[in-house]
């Protein structure tokens, strides 16, 4: 195995490298590149890295739907402690009292869905990079609690596909994509969400439903299917969003783009990227694992012929079109160079409102913000914001509170 020794950094030997028992190819892979580009933070990383995996694989599972009878999709749950923060912290950070004075924290509840991909991959451990960020961005609010009073019940949900590994499908999910699209995606998620979410407090917690690509689509279907008490005050958060654009004709030739650019920068990034070539190399260890440990059964030759047509009807409802919720309010990270979904007008529309200090632009009840990424972006841009997260529990220099937000 490769070795990624650290150097030396101010007079300090750091000897934190990517560790052979990473199960998750996500947890490898973000060591890996912190090693590279933030070695004085890697072995508060390996830590946190070590936490999310060991959680992440205890707590996979499989939800069963109610809405599509026989219909399953894998999830599992991260959860940011007192006591992690504590490792990161060190005295920095006095842990929760047993008789604290706030008997009603504030709760936290997040749910990650995940990107179009084939069978098997698609499933809750596939890509943990979303849920490794949310947690990193929420350790501030742990850590700030003021003493004597209960940290935040922080919960991050991340959700596979029902054709990913663990994941079933039956033909009237088919049929039920066939005819409306990802909305049916939405009724499984959203009974997922609504079930975790039914004995909290509305006035009392904070929703956050995330996506990226397609898994933008996926949130934004799934909120429409929310309790009304949640509904209104869920926060929907979408990056690089694809195959949202309108089905009508005049729009054909954006689904084209979509699914010819799609399928060129993946196939460039697997030959050249090495953070993606990578991704794929632990999966059948993977497998092997959680096939034991969860008691996870092979998939059929029916199931997995049914699966691949349901990704192949899924793909071609992006190419034709699958449009936001009007009526719903999204925050939008768009990539500038996006293949999937820039062209000219929006480069001179993001340049002239950047030259005139306009940053967020208006659609309909959205606001959209550009970023400076493709479609695949492996968050190496987030590091400097882990960096500061790491280093302000830990007190190693002046800076200002640091709360999560979209």
């Amino acid at each position: 195995m490769e070795s990624h020794e650290i150097p030396k950094i101010a007079g300090q030997e750091f000897t934190s490298r990517p560790n052979p028992d990473f199960k998750t190819q996500t947890c490898f892979m973000t060591l890996r590149e912190i090693n590279k580009q933030k070695p004085e933070i890697a072995p508060d990383m390996q830590t946190i890295l070590e936490e999310i995996e060991r959680q992440s694989i205890d707590n996979f599972a499989i939800y069963e739907s109610k809405e599509f009878p026989g219909v399953a999709f894998s999830y599992t749950k991260l959860t940011v402690t007192p006591e992690i923060v504590k490792k990161i912290a060190g005295e920095n950070y006095r842990l929760p009292d047993s008789n604290p004075q706030d008997q009603n924290p504030e709760n936290r509840v997040i749910f990650e869905f995940g990107v179009f991909t084939p069978p098997p991959n698609g499933h809750a451990l596939s890509l943990l990079d979303m849920p490794i960020d949310r947690f990193i961005r929420n350790i501030p609010k742990v850590f700030h609690t003021k003493e004597g009073h209960i940290p935040p019940t922080i919960d991050i949900y991340a959700l596979g596909s029902p054709i990913g590994y663990g994941g079933t499908v039956t033909p009237e999910y088919l049929e039920a994509l066939i005819k409306n699209g990802l909305e049916a995606n939405g009724r499984i998620y959203g009974e997922f969400m609504n079930e975790k979410l039914r004995d909290l407090d509305p006035k009392n917690t904070h929703v956050l439903a995330q996506g990226a690509s397609m898994g933008a689509i996926n949130a934004d279907q799934a909120v429409l299917h929310l309790l009304p008490d949640f509904k209104e005050q869920t926060q929907v958060l979408l990056d690089v969003p694809a195959g949202h654009h309108n089905p009508k004709l005049v729009n054909r030739l954006k689904g084209l783009q979509t699914a010819v650019m799609f399928g060129a920068e993946t196939g460039t990034r697997m030959l050249f990227d090495p953070k993606m070539k990578g991704l794929g190399n632990r999966t059948k260890k993977l497998y092997q694992y959680l096939s034991q440990a969860k008691n996870i059964p092979a998939d059929g030759s029916d199931q997995t012929r049914l699966k691949w047509r349901c990704l192949y009807e899924t793909g071609l409802k992006l190419v034709k079109g699958s449009p936001l919720e009007e009526s719903q309010r999204h925050f939008i990270r768009a990539g500038i160079y996006d293949p999937l979904t820039t062209g000219p007008k929006r480069f001179f529309d993001t340049y002239r409102r950047w030259n005139k200090n306009i940053v967020f632009k208006g659609i309909g009840h959205s606001l959209e913000f550009p970023i400076a990424t493709t479609h695949f972006w492996f968050y190496t841009q987030r590091f400097n914001r882990w960096e500061r997260i790491i280093k302000n529990c830990k007190g190693i220099k002046e800076t200002k509170k640091l709360f999560p937000e979209l």
